[in-house]
């Protein structure tokens, strides 16, 4: 028996300011063209995620941002650090042993969500520089590499930024284009995350 289902998995990458949208809107539009989604945020029934920190909110110039002064002040600076590892180090675990590729919602710029997005295109990089070098000892890695990435964004920024082109198969300003390009995919999509998936 594996974790594995027979839809694609995607990791859906995103902004805190913007978790309501994304679990009310955006993941059920994707689930009903094939993919099966994992929300960082929540559960499959729309509650928070069991250990999640749950993260207070702040208003800055009418957009909604975790709060973060408040959620620490309490703490040291290690805690902290040591918290960030875990939040970082779960979701990581995620994206690479849970999931076949990432779609991304990132209206504007955002540190994780970006980071989110390149995990993956870190290993991608990395895969390739190894291939060059005739040097590739690790199995594990051939298997995460090159697996897709997609971006939904507003932001003309993002939308023609190199790193994020290097990073993700196709990047979209708009939801409707995205959704009717993924549903097209769909079929290749499946053959391709089964081909890669592990074998138990």
């Amino acid at each position: 028996m594996t974790m594995w289902n027979k839809r694609p998995v995607f990791y859906m990458a995103h902004t805190f300011g913007e978790r309501y949208y994304v679990r009310d809107t955006l993941i059920p539009k994707l689930e009903s063209i094939g993919f099966k989604m994992i929300n960082p945020f929540y559960e499959e029934n729309g509650e928070w995620k069991e250990g999640q920190i749950d993260l207070k909110i702040k208003e800055e110039d009418g957009i909604l941002l975790p709060d973060m002064p408040d959620l620490f002040k309490e703490e040291k600076p290690k805690e902290i650090g040591n918290i960030g590892a875990l939040i970082v180090s779960t979701d990581l675990n995620t994206i690479f042993f849970k999931c076949d590729g990432i779609i991304a919602y990132m209206p504007d710029s955002s540190a994780g969500t970006i980071s989110e997005i390149w995990s993956q295109g870190f290993i991608n990089w990395y895969v390739q520089q190894k291939n060059n070098n005739f040097i590739f000892p690790d199995i594990t890695l051939q298997k995460l590499a090159d697996r897709p990435v997609f971006l939904l964004t507003k932001s003309d920024r993002n939308f023609n930024h190199v790193w994020l082109r290097y990073a993700c198969r196709e990047i979209f300003k708009n939801e409707e284009e995205m959704l009717e390009y993924l549903e097209r995919e769909i079929p290749s999509l499946v053959r391709e995350v089964n081909a890669r998936r592990p074998r138990y």
